[in-house]
């Protein structure tokens, strides 16, 4: 069967998806007021210019089960559908650009304001394309293009593409926050609901760089694939080609963890034993990682870390410069204090199993908490510093429930807690991840344990 369906003037058709019961989802552009719709679609009405379409027809071609249009009323503005995909539960995801100030957005989304030139939007509507669930704007001052998004095991979303912003968001700890020039790849991740932009970089050198295609592996790895015209495009040391041929572009393919941050920390391994007081004055501590990605309220403290390892331990190190310290709440949480988070075995839950552990260190404390009092073998101290604090833990593998092994990989964060005044905290920071790190590990940076001495 090759079915037709168009209005009286111009269509494109972009992406296609089929779901689990052998539906097909296509998605594009489309300049026709007579547009084929369906009772009861989200958008039924033409709203002007090009609007983007969803459409969903049966496995055997023969029937048009639903169809909708979505866009702004902006007259001659465009709106166009890129990139398709459908979650684990039926729902569609559509991701494109728009030149419409009133694109449909939704109360809570993480945009729902026009940024200007032209955004990307992702939407996300109900299987039989009746109800738009949840959509956003996102992108800079000037223009954007989206035309892949994937969806990982977790529910999140990926989106790809590029940007001639150098206002478009990205995030603390991201590969690379600042626009290199003309037009930069640009890489994202969202939670499912669209409310949280959890990770977004830059990716380029000083010329054009496209982003064109995105994909998950099995480890929640995230390649993107595009081409270049920047002599100096970011290329790993051992990568297979990492020189620009120069006519008239390049291809290329990147790799990123699931966070999109700078390549993970690399953790020495140390052949000394250390003494865990709180005072990292031993040679082997480079505490050299910033923490500042401020996830509640507001702080004004700055803080690092470090990370080394043993066969028998897994150390933290983190100093905290913090001029106001206090001690005097029940919840340990709720004072200056600073978290440890790992996920043992790497699978980046949204919930913690038996290998992952929250730890939270207090200043003048004594004590160590763990969410789920999985504490047996952990040494822990802190020491006062000038200017703030400092705290030091040694966690057992045996704690952990993992063999360690030279390149072995776990997801990782840390954060400080800041209670300026007492009673309660004003606001926290963290590493990588988000406010729920103490309840899901899918935010979480990697680690990765160096290479152990002969």
């Amino acid at each position: 069967m090759h079915p037709h369906f168009w209005g009286s003037e111009t269509e494109f058709v972009e992406s296609i998806a089929i779901d689990s019961d052998g539906n097909i989802y296509v998605t594009g552009e489309t300049e026709s007021s007579d547009f084929p719709t369906t009772p009861s679609a989200y958008d039924t009405s033409y709203n002007g210019g090009y609007d983007a379409y969803i459409s969903k027809i049966n496995g055997e071609l023969t029937s048009l089960l639903a169809s909708t249009f979505l866009g702004g009323h902006g007259g001659s503005r465009s709106d166009s559908g890129n990139s398709i995909a459908i979650d684990e539960e039926g729902n569609i995801y559509v991701t494109g650009y728009t030149s419409s100030s009133d694109f449909s957005t939704t109360p809570g989304a993480y945009d729902t304001s026009y940024n200007g030139g032209s955004d990307i939007f992702i939407s996300k509507l109900i299987g039989d394309l009746t109800s738009l669930l949840a959509s956003t704007y996102l992108g800079g001052s000037d223009g954007e293009f989206s035309p892949s998004l994937v969806i990982d095991s977790d529910g999140n979303i990926y989106v790809t593409g590029y940007t001639s912003s150098s206002d478009f968001p990205t995030t603390p700890s991201a590969y690379d926050t600042s626009y290199n020039g003309s037009a930069d790849v640009f890489v994202l991740k969202l939670g499912g609901d669209l409310t949280n932009l959890i990770a977004s970089t830059y990716l380029g050198g000083s010329s054009s760089d496209l982003g064109v295609s995105i994909a998950i592996n099995s480890s929640g790895n995230i390649y993107v694939a595009g081409y270049t015209y920047s002599s100096d495009f970011p290329a790993s040391t051992d990568a297979y080609d990492t020189s620009y041929s120069g006519y008239p572009s390049d291809a290329f393919v990147s790799k990123f963890d699931s966070n999109l941050s700078a390549n993970p920390v690399a953790v020495p391994y140390v052949s000394t034993k250390l003494t865990v007081d709180g005072n990292l004055d031993e040679s082997a501590w480079d505490i050299a990682t910033d923490v500042n990605n401020v996830v509640i309220g507001t702080t004004n403290n700055t803080a690092k870390f470090g990370v080394l390892w043993d066969s028998t331990y897994l150390y933290v190190g983190m100093k905290v410069l913090d001029d106001a310290l206090y001690n005097d709440s029940t919840y340990v949480h709720e004072d200056d204090s600073v978290e440890i988070y790992i996920d043992g075995d790497h699978n980046h839950g949204t919930t913690y199993d038996n290998y992952d552990r929250q730890f939270i260190k207090r200043w003048n404390d004594s004590t160590l908490f763990e969410r789920h009092g999985k504490t047996t073998g952990v040494l822990h101290g802190w020491a006062p510093i000038s200017g703030g604090y400092s705290i030091e833990l040694a966690i057992p593998w045996s704690n952990l429930g993992v063999a360690p092994t030279a390149g072995m990989t776990m997801g990782f964060s840390v954060g400080y807690n800041d209670d300026d005044n007492g009673g309660g905290r004003e606001g926290q920071a963290i590493w990588i991840g988000t406010a729920n790190n103490y309840l899901d590990t899918s935010a979480f940076g990697d680690i990765v344990l160096g290479r152990a001495n002969p």
